[in-house]
């Protein structure tokens, strides 16, 4: 059972401090497949510089329903509560759905 919040996410702005970020990109460019990144954001204290602590899950691609896979396991197992996944390299209604996710 999955603890943490899924949910759709564009830009650069991150509003919470602990959570993973799920990064879907096309290959090629044009193409149908699908593969993604994950990365954990943890806020720490901007003392001047870059504001967050990021740790990769992920260290290549990997096909999007395995990057949500993980991230749903990595969520669970170190108690991240949100994971957001940049739906931009999501084209179609049914790879959005794949992830419950619904863009606003």
């Amino acid at each position: 059972m999955l603890d943490a919040e899924v949910i759709p996410w564009s830009g650069a702005e991150i509003h919470h401090s602990n959570c993973l970020v799920v990064n879907t990109h096309r290959d090629p460019p044009d193409g149908p497949t699908v593969l993604a990144t994950v990365d954990h954001y943890v806020k720490q204290e901007n003392q001047g510089g870059f504001p967050w602590k990021i740790l990769r899950v992920t260290e290549e691609p990997t096909s999007f329903i395995a990057a949500m896979n993980l991230a749903a396991k990595y969520a669970r197992e170190q108690n991240v509560p949100v994971i957001l996944v940049n739906s931009d390299g999501l084209s179609s209604d049914a790879e959005k759905l794949l992830t419950n996710t619904v863009r606003m």
